[in-house]
Formats: C-alpha cells, structure tokens, sequence
C-alpha cells in the first residue's frame, strides 16, 4: 500500500526543521491511524483527489480577494496573525468545508465560529517560557 502524500511532509527534513525536527515512527504510525478515511484493515477508502475534485468544483465561481494582515496574537501554544476582512476567508471556508462533506466517508465536525487567521507557530515544549514572546509579538508587523 502506498502511503498518503501528507506522510511526506512528516518525513521532509526541510518542511521538519520548521516544525522541531523529525517526526518518530511512533508519532507517524498515531497519526497514519488518525486521518480520516481509514479503515482497520489499513485501506483507503477516499483519496486525495476526490476531495481535491470537490474543491475545484465547489470554489470554481470564487473571485479573488485581498486581506490585510495583523495584529499578531500571541497564545499559550500558537502565534496566529488576524486576517482583514473576515467575509472572503469566511466564504473560502465555506464553500471548502461544503467540498469535504460532498465526498463520500468524510464527515466533519460541526462547524465552530470561524476566524479568520493565519498560524504562524505552535509551541509544543513544555519547557518553552512564552512570556518575552508573548510580550514583544503585539508590536512585532506581520
């Protein structure tokens, strides 16, 4: 069986080095078990591009729009950015989360209120103090 295109990212030493380094076998194997569309016996049943189909069909009438970034808001574990005007990022996650639910075998939480953001940064070390952090990111420029 090949393996899903995202176990590249958890494998890739140049997207890892963002990310705290290498992912373990371990690690890898829980997340393998968590992804959506699998069954026990280690088949796929919803690849990739049928939910990459129902994306280009459910955004094709999108037009582009612009945001503007900012504030940066510091967290207890995340640095996210805002984003400006909420209403096309909102429509955007929308029309994507209408694409998931349209292919067979996903099924989504409900949604929550949306927020319009962008995560720059998780802090997964117990030992990290995020206080100076915290600190100096409001008057940090995205």
């Amino acid at each position: 069986m090949k393996p899903p295109p995202i176990e590249r990212l958890w494998r890739d030493e140049e997207v890892r080095r963002f990310l705290g380094g290498a992912a373990s076998e371990d690690k890898i194997a829980v997340r393998r078990r968590q992804l959506p569309g699998r069954r026990k016996r280690s088949r796929w049943r919803i690849s990739p591009e049928q939910l990459i189909d129902a994306t280009r069909r459910e955004i094709a009438g999108l037009r582009p729009f612009t945001v503007q970034m900012g504030p940066t808001w510091p967290g207890v574990t995340a640095v996210t950015v805002a984003m400006y005007p909420e209403t096309g990022v909102a429509g955007l996650n929308k029309r994507v989360r209408a694409a998931a639910e349209a292919v067979p075998g996903i099924e989504l939480r409900p949604a929550a209120k949306f927020w319009a953001h962008s995560t720059l940064a998780y802090v997964r070390d117990g030992d990290f103090d995020d206080r100076t952090l915290n600190r100096g990111l409001p008057f940090t420029p995205p």
